[in-house]
């Protein structure tokens, strides 16, 4: 996924439990303008962003048939990830997926 795919991630997850959870303190405490505007000027903003790189796919390579296909990036979150030597060299992320074609699930590492 590479580094703006982990910053990417990373920023999603920060917007959406930090505003989710000043939003919700906000409500409580009886300050309504403060709970909109925080959802109007952070969280819709950054979840935009994070959400639009994530419309992106990444390539990859059935190891069995040898078929090409595309996977997107928004997959990949919820996607069973690997970072290590074996399946796939250091510092590569490899994923658990299934390929459309033969329906074989392997650990397969993004073409680039």
């Amino acid at each position: 996924m590479g580094i703006l795919g982990n910053i990417s991630k990373a920023l999603l997850l920060f917007t959406v439990i930090v505003g989710v959870s000043l939003i919700l303190l906000f409500i409580v405490t009886n300050q309504l303008v403060f709970a909109l505007l925080l959802l109007a000027g952070l969280v819709i903003p950054f979840s935009f962003i994070a959400v639009e790189y994530r419309k992106n796919f990444r390539k990859f390579r059935c190891r069995n048939c040898d078929h090409k296909f595309e996977v997107s990036y928004l997959r990949l979150v919820f996607t069973l990830n690997f970072r290590g030597k074996d399946p796939a060299p250091t510092g590569t992320a490899a994923f658990y997926l299934k390929c459309p074609k033969c329906d074989e699930k392997s650990w397969l590492v993004p073409l680039e």
